[in-house]
């Protein structure tokens, strides 16, 4: 279960509940990927972030195959969007 206070978020994924966690690692990780890029995502882009954020909340086996999971880009950036918002008390 994702605990909103410590700044997570969670996402369904075939019937699975993931945890997303915006940590000082997958920042630096995302932070990273956009550096000097502007400001245009890919999913490809999304699905990066997710696996930062995945990792960050302790979800190291959906991050390694989260491409296998089938989740779309549209779905991973929401889901990027919601971490990222939480992490900002929005």
């Amino acid at each position: 279960m994702a605990n909103r206070v410590r700044g997570e978020v969670a996402l369904v994924s075939g019937g699975r509940r993931l945890r997303l966690c915006l940590t000082m690692s997958a920042l630096a990780e995302m932070e990273g990927l956009v550096k000097g890029r502007g400001d245009r995502l890919t999913g490809a882009d999304a699905v990066t972030m997710l696996k930062a954020l995945l990792r960050g909340g302790g979800e190291i086996e959906a991050a390694e195959n989260v491409e296998a999971m089938g989740i779309d880009a549209r779905t991973a950036m929401q889901a990027v969007a919601a971490a990222l918002m939480l992490a900002g008390g929005t």
